[in-house]
């Protein structure tokens, strides 16, 4: 008897990482449907003082806080 899983998955914002003179920054594409809510097209936080893998692993953990805040500003929008 095969087992059905059932796995909702969010597509999570990728980062475009952005080299500054005041240092490392991540963009997020702010989805379609929450452009209005939001007010911009994209989002652009700093990474600090990171460099190479913690920097993408910062950009990624933020990726997944945006997911999670885009889901709950949709849930909210119902």
């Amino acid at each position: 008897m095969p087992l059905e899983v059932s796995i909702e998955v969010s597509i999570l914002p990728k980062p475009l990482m952005m080299s500054r003179s005041a240092g490392l920054y991540a963009r997020f594409f702010v989805p379609t449907d929450l452009r209005a809510s939001i007010g911009s097209r994209y989002l652009v936080r700093s990474l600090g003082n990171r460099r190479g893998d913690h920097a993408r692993l910062a950009a990624a953990t933020m990726g997944m806080a945006l997911s999670m805040a885009f889901d709950a500003m949709r849930k909210g929008m119902t």
